[in-house]
């Protein structure tokens, strides 16, 4: 896949910057796999930056992280504890585009992650499987209307999910995402996938525990 914006959109967050000391970039720095991703500007002709970690070959992986929120202490950061759950929003391209495969999400280290019932959706958001072929997302969308799936659609879409620190583990929380072939494609065709960012937000219920290293 290839790099994240270094600031990809607004941070919902009222803490942009969770931990200045470990991390001044409000997204979480990427770890090289041996299946390396590329950092690319999909703005073009449009003259607009998007900028996001692209991958065109199956079976790349993007691991990203630490993911941590640091407790307030006065007016100051406890950089030394993490809060126990966090909300994480992921941005990623979805596409109508022929060839769009599958991001599939794991988290590792000292954390689990699960998805979100979305309210507003009545059902719960993509996660950890995240398909970036947006016409077959078109077909099993709330309120799809025929004849929709004709138009062409390039944007980036985002889905959020839980992720729980152990209080039992000294590893840092990350996110692993490797990149699927599209179902019922056929071995060795071109598949793509591109993850545009990534933001960490406190979440209800958390409590202070040791970060992870």
């Amino acid at each position: 896949m290839a790099a994240l914006n270094p600031n990809p959109n607004p941070n919902p967050n009222p803490n942009p910057n969770p931990n200045p000391t470990r991390n001044p970039n409000p997204n979480p720095d990427p770890h090289p796999h041996p299946h390396p991703n590329v950092s690319q500007d999909d703005g073009g002709l449009k003259g607009v930056k998007k900028l996001g970690y692209s991958s065109r070959r199956a079976g790349d992986t993007l691991t990203l992280g630490p993911l941590e929120v640091h407790p307030r202490v006065g007016e100051a950061l406890d950089t030394r504890m993490c809060l126990s759950v966090m909300r994480v929003r992921l941005g990623y391209l979805i596409s109508t585009h022929a060839g769009m495969g599958e991001l599939h999400a794991q988290c590792e280290g000292g954390c689990a992650c699960r998805p979100i019932k979305s309210t507003f959706l009545r059902r719960e958001l993509p996660f950890p499987r995240l398909s970036a072929n947006a016409r077959a997302l078109m077909h099993t969308s709330p309120g799809f209307v025929h004849g929709a799936d004709r138009e062409n659609v390039t944007m980036t879409a985002y889905t959020f999910f839980i992720a729980s620190l152990s209080n039992r583990s000294r590893l840092a929380c990350r996110v692993l995402l490797r990149h699927k072939a599209p179902p019922g494609s056929i071995p060795g065709h071109a598949s793509r996938v591109r993850v545009d960012s990534m933001t960490i937000m406190r979440h209800g219920g958390a409590i202070p525990v040791p970060c992870g290293k």
